[in-house]
């Protein structure tokens, strides 16, 4: 419940700064708590051992902070203790006469003397600046479960068997573009193949061959990364690309590299592909 309270009250938030903007100038917004596991599960984020429900919670949390943090506004999120929380007033044993004290339309400012006061009795926590995206989702677990497809090809160096694949993806875009030009409902590719400009000469093109080799890092990801390798590699910051392959996106990000090249493509140490 407590979860769910600061879900809302951000949503809230964000639509009320949304009216407000344009005849007030806000710097920033604070959200009191006073449950210390949902704080620690914000300050932590992402977390994919809290459940679907939890975790879909906290990214949306990450969202709504980012847009409010991308219009200039800092937002702080702190545990302030029990007794300036009005919403819990009946829970204490002297909630009647505390209830009638409550001026709920004055605000922190007059009820509790100024928010810099409460902030002095509160902990601000300190909290992601750019929330990371969810690495998975229990939808995304079953991709896990997957036959490789290109194990008998182990036996051949990486340039033949790239050839070889790069050949076959050939042979199933040319028919299904044909077919597509005569049909209503086309044949949906994967996003990869679309990307691929069909070819009539016998030599294979770059961007044939720079496809195909993404291809098979998708499925040797699919085929051997598990959530449980995933969860070792999170000081990575891996996440999924519009491709649906997991990337690396870490400092070189901020180099002068090219965008392929800024964040690399997830291979295992010791794998077929990984051979030099």
């Amino acid at each position: 419940m407590e979860l769910d309270a600061v879900t809302l009250a951000l949503r809230l938030t964000n639509a009320v700064l949304s009216q407000l903007s344009t005849v007030l100038q806000i710097q920033a917004v604070y959200i009191f708590s006073d449950s210390e596991i949902v704080l620690n599960w914000i300050k932590h984020r992402p977390l994919t051992s809290v459940g679907a429900r939890i975790f879909n919670r906290l990214m949306e949390i990450g969202k709504i902070t980012q847009h409010l943090q991308s219009v200039g506004l800092q937002v702080h999120f702190a545990y302030i203790a029990t007794q300036y929380n009005t919403a819990d007033c009946a829970t204490r044993e002297s909630w009647p006469s505390t209830f009638n004290a409550l001026n709920y339309d004055a605000g922190f400012e007059n009820e509790h003397q100024g928010v810099s006061t409460i902030e002095k009795e509160a902990e601000i926590v300190k909290t992601l600046e750019e929330p990371r995206e969810v690495l998975l989702t229990k939808k995304d677990l079953n991709k896990f479960q997957t036959i490789d497809l290109f194990v008998s090809l182990r036996k051949y160096s990486l340039q033949n068997a790239t050839r070889v694949v790069a050949l076959v993806l050939r042979h199933i875009i040319v028919p299904a573009t044909r077919v597509n030009a005569r049909r209503n409902f086309p044949i949906k590719l994967s996003a990869l193949l679309e990307e691929v400009p069909t070819q009539n000469t016998p030599q294979l093109s770059g961007k044939e061959i720079a496809t195909t080799g993404k291809m098979l890092v998708k499925q040797h990801q699919l085929a051997t990364i598990t959530p449980a390798i995933l969860k070792s590699l999170q000081h990575l910051n891996i996440k999924f690309d519009p491709n649906d392959l997991l990337r690396c996106l870490g400092r070189l990000a901020k180099s002068d590299l090219d965008e392929e090249s800024k964040t690399p493509l997830i291979v295992l140490q010791n794998s077929w592909l990984a051979e030099p």
